[in-house]
């Protein structure tokens, strides 16, 4: 073997490493992103069962407009939440949750009815 095909044999190995290496850090990217949806699903469906769970009358005073809530295990979150009831014994509940991700920031938002 000449010291040029060891030199062909080495740049051909390299290019496919440099594959392999950026398929496992985009999968390693993306796991990531995954777990911070999830992260951010269970909170905004958490804050739904707990307004469920409380009386329909007080929605409007326990959900001011502005409200905000924590979420635990986001970078920088802001878990927000705004009512809508201009139709007559229903509330429209929109939750959303923003954070800072590797790839810029993420946003997760979800909704549901709520009747009297």
């Amino acid at each position: 073997m000449s010291l040029l095909e060891v030199v062909i044999a080495l740049a051909v190995l390299a290019i496919a490493m440099t594959g392999i290496i950026g398929a496992i850090l985009n999968h390693m990217t993306m796991q990531d992103l995954d777990r911070q949806l999830q992260i951010a699903s269970d909170a905004a469906m958490s804050k739904i069962d707990e307004a469920r769970a409380r009386d329909f009358g007080t929605l409007p005073t326990q959900y001011p407009a502005g409200y905000t809530f924590p979420v635990l295990g986001l970078t920088n979150p802001v878990g927000t939440v705004r009512l809508d009831a201009s139709v007559p014994d229903i509330v429209t509940m929109f939750v959303e949750i923003t954070w800072q991700s590797q790839r810029g920031q993420r946003r997760f938002e979800t909704s549901t009815i709520i009747g009297k």
